[in-house]
């Protein structure tokens, strides 16, 4: 049987307390990093949910200007020739929504 002597008894509680002390650090260093963790995945849908909002303005911007000019064409062509409006203003919308398709089409590949 080992007898310990006091200075190896010492070494031990020493060397238990850094143990001890490192294993909290690590702890502490864990729970920073799931805190940052999680920072990260609430800015990842808040980035997310404003690109949705602004894909939405664009929308609703380009259908306002396509109708502002779909409208402006067909009062122009209402004034010159009123017999054609109402053949020429389905057209005209079906030219204005494939242009916004086109638009978007190639904002989704870029």
């Amino acid at each position: 049987m080992m007898i310990a002597l006091p200075s190896q008894v010492v070494r031990v509680e020493n060397m238990d307390t850094l143990a001890r002390e490192r294993d909290e650090e690590v702890q502490r260093i864990v729970q920073s990093i799931n805190d940052l963790s999680q920072i990260m995945k609430d800015l990842a849908v808040l980035v997310i949910d404003q690109g949705t909002i602004l894909d939405r303005i664009d929308y609703n911007i380009e259908q306002v200007c396509f109708a502002c000019v779909v409208n402006a064409y067909t009062q122009r062509l209402c004034c010159t020739l009123p017999s054609y409006r109402d053949r020429l203003r389905p057209r005209l919308m079906k030219v204005s929504r494939n242009l916004c398709a086109q638009r978007r089409n190639k904002r989704a590949t870029a």
